[in-house]
């Protein structure tokens, strides 16, 4: 039967073949490179099929076991590294949103994977037993698998649940001038209009109290900050959440003491993300507990698997705000963007949404 999936799904099954054709999970640094002297050693890793969970040790050779410890099948590393090459290419060269690859799914059944994506309920994707070189400690570790080689994936997805509300407020407001302004169709246009026309957004509250208390949770002044930083995304040119914090550091919206060279708004920001990765959602009440995550493990654009790991809390943050963005999301799906008044009040929403680059 063909195995047909997307570029992600095809990634899971590369991750598998090249870690364990490897025997390493290296370092990576902030700007996706590998950190060659840096890794762990994989000792093992774990997957749950339909009918069960099976073990990858590796060794001098590769052996997989099934739930009882029955050792089914022993082959060479370059076994697996061939078919990762192979595997690769076929993701590299894919066109359609999904695909099949013939010769790696003879491999797959040899080695008694029978679906594209592991069984999991929770954020990960694959787990690992790995050491470092200088510790015999044997750690496992759950990761979400991130890739460059497909459409990069979002962070904090967007709902209705993450818009933010803003009071319209000028010394005297046009309302023909607001329903003008309203009318451009391109949002960014539309806020900076609003700007140059001498109106402010007033940050008001969150669409939803869950969203709120979550970030109230992180820090009690992250709404606030959030929302700056939504104002500034929306009617300026800032393409990453790096190039965004920045910029905020600069203005200090929020006149934050900063003394001593602190970096208020990168350290809030960081806080948010590493939440976001590791099991805060908008939608429901978070209770402050991270999901057992050891971190993110990522496919650059090269096929190069790096590992950034939670043990490494300051790296792993640090590649989280290099490598996200903010993001439009469908402005007729989540209700934002319009000018709208109540009870002589006018207001407008804007959402947030956070994905890879």
């Amino acid at each position: 039967m063909t195995i047909k999936g997307n570029k992600g799904e095809w990634t899971e099954i590369y991750v598998l073949l090249k870690l364990l054709a490897d025997g390493k999970l290296y370092a990576g640094d902030e700007n996706l490179g590998i950190i060659s002297d840096i890794y762990s050693k994989v000792l093992r890793i774990d997957r749950k099929e339909k009918e069960g969970e099976y073990h990858y040790l590796r060794n001098d050779k590769i052996s997989i076991l099934d739930s009882n410890g029955k050792v089914l099948v022993e082959l060479d590393a370059t076994v697996f590294n061939e078919n990762a090459k192979k595997l690769l290419k076929e993701i590299k060269e894919a066109k359609g949103p999904s695909f099949s690859v013939s010769d790696v799914e003879e491999f797959m059944h040899i080695i008694k994977c029978k679906s594209l994506k592991a069984k999991s309920t929770q954020k990960s994707d694959i787990t690992i037993q790995i050491s470092e070189p200088s510790n015999p400690l044997k750690v496992t570790l759950k990761f979400s698998i991130k890739s460059q080689l497909g459409r990069a994936s979002t962070l904090l997805n967007p709902g209705k649940t993450t818009n933010f509300v803003y009071k319209i407020d000028a010394k005297s407001i046009n309302k023909d001038e607001l329903k003008s302004i309203d009318l451009q169709t391109n949002l960014k246009n539309k806020i900076k209009s609003l700007e140059i026309k001498g109106y402010n957004l007033i940050y008001d509250h969150i669409e939803s109290e869950n969203f709120h208390s979550n970030l109230r949770l992180i820090e009690s002044t992250l709404p606030e900050m959030v929302a700056a930083a939504l104002v500034k995304f929306y009617g300026g040119k800032f393409k990453t959440l790096k190039e965004l914090t920045d910029e905020l550091e600069r203005i200090n919206p929020l006149g934050y003491s900063k003394s001593g060279g602190q970096k208020p708004y990168e350290h809030k920001m960081k806080q948010l993300l590493y939440a976001a990765a590791l099991g805060m959602t908008p939608g429901k009440i978070w209770e402050g507990e991270f999901e057992a995550l050891g971190g993110y493990i990522l496919v650059n654009k090269k096929g190069e698997v790096l590992g950034y790991t939670t043990h490494n809390q300051n790296k792993f943050m640090d590649y989280l705000l290099n490598n996200t963005k903010f993001e439009i999301a469908s402005r007729s799906r989540y209700k934002f963007g319009k000018i709208y008044s109540e009870n002589g009040q006018y207001y407008t929403k804007l959402n947030l949404q956070i994905r890879f680059l």
